[in-house]
C-alpha cells in the first residue's frame, strides 16, 4: 500500500488487514492492529483514504495497489 504524495513512501511492516469487498471492486480495509480504516473512494483510480479513529487527524490518499 502506497502513501500517494511527496515523498510516496510504503508500508513495510508485516502487519494484517482486513479486506471486504463492499461494492463490486471497491474494498473496506482495515488495520487490525489498530483500528484504522481504509475506504475505497474510487473503484477507477483505487484511492483509498485513511480515516484514523481521532477525527482531528487529517484524512491521508493512499493508492491501493493490489491483494496478494
Amino acid at each position: 500500500i502506497w502513501c500517494q504524495g511527496a515523498p510516496a513512501v510504503v508500508d513495510t511492516f508485516i502487519t494484517t488487514w482486513a479486506v471486504t469487498e463492499v461494492n463490486r471492486n471497491q474494498f473496506s480495509i482495515a488495520h487490525q492492529s489498530n483500528g484504522r480504516a481504509l475506504t475505497a473512494q474510487s473503484a477507477s483510480t483505487q484511492e483509498i483514504t485513511l480515516q484514523t479513529l481521532n477525527s482531528s487527524d487529517p484524512l491521508q490518499l493512499w493508492q491501493f495497489v493490489g491483494i496478494i
